[in-house]
């Protein structure tokens, strides 16, 4: 089965913080045949993963690396290696909030990515 995964979907696999949610994610990612990610997701990830989650460009870079290099994604190759290139500029032109805890480690273990962190809590919303 096709899927095109959006933000929401990568965040749940990564982060973990919603057990249900998470679980439904990576079914989704070892079933579907085809994940289709546009780029502008891998942007809204990476902007997420920093601000929300105060995770490190070295935790966010290894994320995308990772969610690449599953068989069934799709996506533009050359435009998320330009923005993984990049990446290490975009810390200073945001102010970063630590909402969560800093992100200690993001790997990948059978398909399944996750990040530990000392505190699982998801973001709130600023006013």
């Amino acid at each position: 089965m096709p899927y095109t995964a959006d933000t929401n979907v990568l965040v749940r696999i990564v982060m973990q913080d919603d057990a249900k949610q998470a679980a439904t994610a990576r079914a989704l990612f070892l079933q579907a045949t085809v994940i289709a990610i546009p780029v502008p997701v891998f942007c809204e990830f990476a902007w997420i993963l920093k601000r929300g989650y105060a995770a490190s460009v070295n935790d966010i870079a290894s994320a995308i690396e990772a969610i690449v290099k599953v068989d069934a994604v799709v996506t533009d190759l050359p435009a998320v290696e330009a923005g993984l290139t990049a990446l290490p500029t975009v810390p200073s032109l945001i102010k970063v909030k630590r909402l969560a805890g800093p992100c200690s480690r993001v790997s990948i273990a059978t398909q399944s990515l996750f990040c530990e962190t000392t505190e699982r809590k998801r973001p709130t919303q600023q006013n």
